[in-house]
Parts: structure tokens; C-alpha cells; sequence
């Protein structure tokens, strides 16, 4: 028996799952034209697809959804693929003791994001919720939001993606991107909230924080209007 025939034969679940993360194609491939169930995931409810979009392989990740694989199937904590890669994070991130990403300097960081935004896109194309939430109410937005994926961020917002679904702490989109300080993401996420809907209680959050770089970002545009005409409403109720 060679060293491929050792490879298929012990535990191919379980390697399946690991020749999916570390993006080796031949021997996905491998797995699948064996008979291998494409849905198959460990302990805790990780397949394939998830793992491959984890790392934006995006061959694999197309290959995957060829053979069947179920684009919104959820892990036990009711993660899809879709939230995985939208949370996708770049090792090569420099990170500030308070958990900011401050730079992304390595020459192959450009290839990196590039990655990962466009296994979203596959997703999406196929057929992935994109309001989605996982069991403490993250969505694929949020997790976007979270980690600074300023580019994530605008094609789900393009593709329906709402800015009022919370967490079940009650924190929206917004409200993470202004915790962890990512300017980009919270000035997209504002130029799309036409209504001013998530801007108040992400007002909040800046005035407990005493962050005056986000509570001006929040006034300067529409939120101004929205307030004056908010009380002008209420005024006229009393009279």
C-alpha cells in the first residue's frame, strides 16, 4: 500500500477536512472522485466548504459547491460558510495591544484580502443567505464589520445585507466597527444607512466611550436632520 492509498484509507474524513484547509486541491479532488461525502464535518459541524473558505481557497470552495456541497449548511454554533469567509481573518494584519488593526504590511496582503473578499462573492453568486445569523445573532455583515473587512463590507451592503440585524447583546454592524476603532468600515456602513437607523443607539456607544472621532462621523451627515425632525415630530404631537 502506498502513501496515498495510507491517506485515503485512514480516517478520510478527517483528512478530507484537513486537505480542504491547507487549499490542497488534488487531494480534495482525491477524496471526492472516491466517494467521499462532500457534507461530511467533525465534531463541530465543520465541513469542507467551511474550512476552505476559512483560508479563501477559492478553487476549492468552487469545487466544493460542483460536488453538492450545502452552500448554507451551519455549524453547531450556526455558522455558514458565508460567516466564516466574511470573518476570514489576514495573518499578516498588524495588531495594536488593544485588538485594532492598525496596518497590513506584507508585499502578499493585497492577494490575501483579494482572496477572501472573492470567496464571498462565490458564495453569494451561489446562492448564500446573506442575513444569515448565526445562534448569537452574528451575521456575515457583522463579522465583516469586525474584523476591518472594509471591501466585504460594501458588496454584502450591495447585496441586501441589513445593518439593524443585532446580536443578541444588541450590537449592530456599526456599533462593532466603532468599538474596534475601523474608521473605513464605520464611514461605509454610514454612507449606506440612508434612514439613520442604526445611528442612534451606535451614537450611544461613542458618548460612553467619550469617542469623539466616531460621534463626529455620526453627526456629519444626515443624523442632524433626523433628530431635528424627530423632535419637531414629537412637538407637534403635544401641541
Amino acid at each position: 500500500m502506498n502513501s496515498n492509498d495510507n491517506y485515503l484509507t485512514t480516517d478520510p474524513g478527517a483528512s478530507f477536512l484537513r486537505a480542504a484547509r491547507a487549499g490542497q486541491l488534488d487531494r480534495v479532488l482525491e477524496f471526492l472522485n472516491n466517494g467521499i461525502d462532500v457534507n461530511t464535518c467533525n465534531s463541530n459541524g465543520l465541513n469542507a466548504l467551511h474550512l476552505a473558505a476559512k483560508d479563501g481557497h477559492v478553487e476549492i470552495v468552487e469545487e466544493l459547491i460542483k460536488r453538492g456541497a450545502i452552500i448554507d449548511a451551519a455549524t453547531k454554533k450556526g455558522s455558514t460558510s458565508l460567516h466564516i469567509a466574511s470573518l476570514g481573518k489576514c495573518y499578516n494584519c498588524t495588531i495594536c495591544f488593544t485588538g485594532r488593526v492598525m496596518s497590513c504590511w506584507w508585499p502578499q496582503e493585497k492577494n490575501e484580502h483579494s482572496r477572501m473578499e472573492s470567496v464571498v462573492r462565490l458564495l453569494v453568486e451561489r446562492g448564500a443567505k446573506v442575513n444569515v445569523q448565526s445562534q448569537n445573532g452574528f451575521s456575515p455583515l457583522y463579522m465583516a464589520a469586525q474584523e476591518n473587512h472594509d471591501g466585504v463590507v460594501k458588496y454584502l451592503l450591495s447585496k441586501g445585507a441589513s445593518q439593524t440585524l443585532a446580536t443578541e447583546d444588541g450590537f449592530t454592524p456599526l456599533a462593532v466597527a466603532m468599538q474596534q476603532g475601523h474608521d473605513k468600515v464605520v464611514t461605509v456602513l454610514l454612507e449606506n444607512d440612508t434612514r439613520g437607523k442604526v445611528r442612534l443607539p451606535a451614537l450611544h456607544i461613542a458618548a460612553k466611550k467619550d469617542d469623539c472621532k466616531a460621534a463626529a462621523l455620526l453627526l456629519q451627515v444626515r443624523v442632524v436632520i433626523t433628530l431635528i425632525l424627530h423632535v419637531e415630530k414629537i412637538r407637534l404631537c403635544r401641541c
